[in-house]
Formats: structure tokens, sequence, C-alpha cells
């Protein structure tokens, strides 16, 4: 009996072993996140003249289907005037609709309102009123707003009241009103400092706000190279903005002077390349050079790392390309334009627009159409796990 008992301790014993010995030796599978982009969005201005709403415009990677007002489509209701530009960002997309007043919080995925958040109810003094461009960091949106800035021809001269509102991304609550410059546009975050673009309506006089965002102090950039700026980045630890220059004083009212800047952490400006819009992958920057009255066009990337500017030559041609964007996970760039009207043949501003894909070195992938004013392009971002 107890011969028997022994080996049956044995047995177990043995397996047991194995058994261990089994777990020591397998790793537990892990999935890996990849980041991913599903497909892009175009945010389209629509034509506040006619007057024609703004809309959204998304294209699926996957499926190749197109849906031309997307947001319109979900929510049984309209953006309204002049759908500006928009931010994906971690599980939501924000749209700043100038006109309105307001920024839409959707869900990224099926494009369902989560909140409209009404900024001249949410900001003092008129404050909220006409935003512009939208960022986000750790949390926090930043907003640009003409506010009550007000411009007076006759004078040529500015009334600047412009601000950003800075929001939580999850209550949508107001946590900072920083004054910048009149007629705000583009925002960046380099370091602790925020800076806004001040194009002061192209009247000349035009600043970039430095704003230190841990003691709300602003510092006000003027150079000779700041004439109209529109728009800003952020890449290595440097500040880069488009400015749209200025127009000639008779017909054709000459586009002149527009190009990418650098400013430098102690406010030196320099001029980077030609350009008349431009978007970045964060490590590079993508422009379209098509001056206005000039019936000239050309395309180029500029890489910050060795400061460094190569040709984009597109395999098929844009006919008015106003609208650039850049996969940041693909490269796939997206040059969007207005049609082409058939009673002028010139551009049209109440039509639908179109947008063509194109691979990094230049090869078509495709076209879609969108909806009136094509005017930002963001792609989806994501992650997977595989």
């Amino acid at each position: 009996m107890k011969k028997n008992l022994l080996s049956l301790a044995m047995m177990l014993v043995g397996a047991w072993a194995l058994v261990a010995c089994s777990s020591d030796d397998e790793t537990p599978y892990e999935p890996k996140p990849v980041d991913v982009t599903n497909g892009v969005f175009v945010v389209c201005s629509g034509n506040m003249s006619t007057p024609v709403n703004g809309g959204l415009t998304y294209y699926d990677y996957e499926t190749k289907t197109v849906t031309a007002q997307a947001f319109k489509s979900v929510n049984g209701r309209e953006l309204g005037l002049t759908a500006n530009d928009a931010l994906v960002y971690e599980d939501k997309m924000y749209i700043v609709v100038d006109n309105e007043n307001t920024i839409e919080v959707v869900d990224k995925n099926n494009l369902k309102s989560i909140k409209q958040i009404k900024l001249k109810e949410l900001m003092a003094d008129g404050q909220g009123a006409h935003p512009r461009h939208i960022i986000a960091q750790d949390g926090k949106l930043y907003v640009s707003n003409y506010g009550t800035s007000s411009a007076d021809w006759s004078t040529y001269s500015v009334n600047g009241n412009g601000s950003v509102a800075v929001i939580d991304a999850n209550t949508y609550q107001l946590k900072a009103t920083y004054a910048v410059g009149g007629y705000p546009e583009g925002l960046a975050i380099v370091g602790n400092n925020l800076y806004v673009v001040n194009s002061n309506y192209s009247m000349g006089n035009a600043s970039i706000s430095k704003i230190n965002l841990s003691t709300g102090a602003e510092t006000k950039i003027s150079d000779e190279n700041i004439i109209n700026p529109v728009a800003a980045v952020a890449i290595n630890g440097s500040l880069y903005y488009l400015d749209s220059g200025a127009y000639g004083a008779t017909p054709p009212y000459a586009q002149e002077n527009a190009g990418v800047r650098k400013v430098t952490e102690n406010g030196q400006v320099t001029k980077v390349l030609d350009a008349t819009a431009m978007c970045s992958d964060g490590k590079k920057i993508y422009v379209i050079n098509s001056p206005y009255g000039l019936n000239s066009t050309s395309y180029s990337v500029y890489d910050v790392a060795n400061n460094s500017t190569s040709a984009f030559t597109p395999s098929e041609d844009v006919e008015y390309p106003n609208t650039i964007g850049v996969d940041p996970i693909t490269g796939n760039v997206f040059i969007a334009s207005n049609s082409k009207d058939p009673d002028t043949g010139k551009a049209s501003y109440k039509t639908p627009g179109y947008v063509k894909q194109y691979k990094a070195d230049g090869t078509l992938v495709t076209k879609f159409d969108c909806w009136v004013g094509p005017c930002a392009i963001v792609a989806k971002t994501g992650v997977k796990y595989e």
C-alpha cells in the first residue's frame, strides 16, 4: 500500500513539474498597438453669399465609399454656414463652424453628435464670435476666435479683439481665455508656449502672439515678413506658419510674397519656401504654390530635419488647387479643388468640389467628389491591436 501511495505521489509531482515547465516556457501573447488611418474627412465651407451651408465629406479607405454630407446624413441637420476647420483628437472629432459660432463635437467613428459647443454663450463680451481654427494638447482644446474684431475699409484700419478659448476636451467647460491680436487664425504649441498668428484682416500690422501657458503672459512678435499669416504648425520645437502675403492694387490683383516662414525662439522670422497652402505630417511640410492672378501652380515638400525642399509632381493635374492634406501614417497626399463653372470656365464657389489622392511619389490613387468649398483635410487616425 505504501508503495502504491509513493508511486502516486511521484506521478503527481512529475505532472506538476511538466505543467510548471510548460508555463515557464510559453510567453503569453500580448497584442501590440499599431497606428492606422481608416479614411479622410474633408471640411467644406459651403458658400456664405449664396448661401450654401458647410458640410463634412468622408472617404473610407476600406470600402472606397464617399459620403458627401456625412454629418448631415447621421445627425439629420446641417453644420451651418462656413465650416472652417476640424480636429480628430482621441475618440472624438471637433468641427469649427465660423458663422454659427459653434464647435460640433462628434464620435469620430460614427459621427453622431455628442455636444454642440456654443462659443458666444461660453465666452463673455462676444469673444466667442467667429471661431476659426482648433488644436488640442493634454486634454485641452485651443480655439482661435475673431471675436468682435472689426475692419474699416475706408480708413484701412482694424479694431482687434481676437481671442483664444481654452476648453476642456471632456467636460467642454471654459478653462481660460487669452486676448490676442486682430483676426487670429492658426495656432500651434511649441514647448510651453502657445503661438497664434494674427492676420489683422490683411490690412497690415499683422503679428504673432506668443503666450506662456504657465503664466498667461503674451508677447507680440512683429516682423516685416509677417504680412498676412493664416496657418501654423509646430515641428521639432520650432514654429512654422503660412503667410498669404499681399495682393496687387489693380487687376489681376496678383498675390505676392506668400510662403512658409519659420519663427525661432527669440522671434526671428525667416522665409522657408513659396506657398499659398500648406499641411504637415509632423515631420515634413507639404505645400501648394498657386498665387492668385498668376496662373501658375507647383507643389513641394519641405523636410524639416535636413532643411531641404523637393518637388511633388502629381501624375494627374488638379484644376483649382486650394487645399492640401497628408495622411501621417501612409504618406498619401490629398489635394482638393473647386469644380469648374460651365458658364464662366472658372472656379465655381457654389457647386461641389473634388479631391484627388496620390501616393507619396505622386501616383494618382483615386478621385472623389466632396461638398462645396473644400477648405481642410483631416485624416481619421486611430490605433488597432495585432
